[in-house]
């Protein structure tokens, strides 16, 4: 596939992290100890969700002394939103009470699937709540402008990032973690528990198997390959599945154009792309 230019950097997150801290959670909070997990298309990046996911669930197992059942689906899409809703039903209609949707637009549907059904479902990348406030218990997230600028800027500060994968989990900052806690039906107790493992992952106390491969440049140079990287001192890749749905484009082609117009308006910038992706997260796309 060749090599990776100099001017690539990307970035990628730990999302078996947060993902162990949602599925210890989901694990105590179940009340019919059956939890769902809904893929879009199975690869390494959407199993390094499954794996964190299912050892969190299996921590709770223990604290609780139960066994928890976790059903999984992969429904082959990231845009499908029809198959995230049937998916999601299938699992409801089998004892599901929560499930956890890794499915970019496809688990949208899930999340309609939870509405209608009265159940619950865990947002992902972003705080999804606000696509239906009963059903969304949290979501996993990840800070991708957080994490773009704050590169930008220690690119601009003289850190050379060039030709590398950044890996970013809760050791490094803010860029990982759970939002928008159901407060009235997860306890407190429960939410300062998930605190304080992700303060033990952070600290390296927790070690978690993972999926993900490192090394990611092979599949961003095909994806990169009519991308004008060259116009860039540094472009920016986020490169979270081999399909990419629109979001992930517009996140690398997002990052392209802060890298090359990098000068003493970041900041404003900044506040630009945050305005620009909650429009998209409004739109639906």
């Amino acid at each position: 596939a060749g090599e990776q230019p100099d001017n690539v950097a990307n970035i990628i997150f730990r999302s078996n992290e947060p993902s162990y801290v949602a599925g210890y959670v989901a694990g105590m909070v179940t009340k019919s100890n059956i939890i769902g997990f809904m893929g879009g298309v199975q690869n390494y990046i959407v199993e390094d969700f499954y794996c964190g996911f299912a050892a969190g669930v299996e921590r709770a197992e223990k604290e609780r002394g139960v066994d928890i059942e976790i059903l999984v689906d992969y429904t082959g899409s990231f845009l499908d939103v029809d198959l995230g809703y049937a998916s999601a039903l299938s699992m409801y209609d089998a004892g599901a009470d929560i499930v956890y949707q890794v499915a970019g637009t496809c688990g949208t549907g899930a999340i309609d699937a939870a509405d209608v059904r009265g159940k619950y479902v865990i947002g992902v990348d972003v705080d999804q709540s606000y696509l239906a406030p009963d059903a969304v218990i949290f979501s996993v997230v990840k800070h991708i402008p957080q994490a773009v600028c704050d590169t930008s800027l220690l690119y601009k500060a003289g850190e050379d990032f060039s030709g590398q994968t950044i890996s970013l989990g809760y050791a490094e900052g803010d860029y990982v973690g759970l939002a928008g806690y159901m407060e009235d039906v997860i306890p407190e107790s429960v939410i300062r528990k998930a605190g304080e493992i992700e303060k033990e992952i952070a600290e390296g106390k927790i070690t978690l198997e993972t999926k993900l491969e490192v090394s990611v440049a092979a599949q961003e140079l095909k994806l990169l390959k009519d991308t004008p990287t060259d116009l860039c001192s540094l472009y920016i890749s986020i490169p979270f599945c081999p399909s990419r749905c629109a979001y992930c484009s517009f996140v690398s082609y997002t990052s392209e154009r802060l890298l090359s117009l990098l000068n003493d308006y970041l900041v404003k910038l900044k506040i630009e792309v945050t305005e620009i992706f909650n429009l998209i997260r409004e739109k639906g796309y």
